[in-house]
């Protein structure tokens, strides 16, 4: 879903500008995806190598969002 919110992003800044208004929308959707991969990690037999490359891009995905909240809190009004 991380691929879909950026085709959003660039397609809607084709259209419009873009602002903060876009960030909750897009935090939300990435909090989902979080989420999901929580859900995969409690999934049975996961092999140690698929949970260490996943834990890997839930991490990464949170280090975005957190992104995206500091942009959201520091955007001009």
């Amino acid at each position: 879903m991380t691929l879909v919110h950026r085709a959003i992003f660039s397609v809607r800044s084709l259209f419009d500008e873009l602002d903060e208004d876009v960030l909750p929308g897009l935090i939300d959707g990435e909090q989902r995806n979080v989420s999901l991969y929580d859900e995969a990690l409690k999934q049975p037999g996961l092999s140690a190598e698929l949970a260490a490359l996943l834990t890997t891009q839930r991490a990464r995905l949170v280090e975005k969002i957190e992104d995206m909240k500091s942009w959201k809190t520091t955007a001009p009004a």
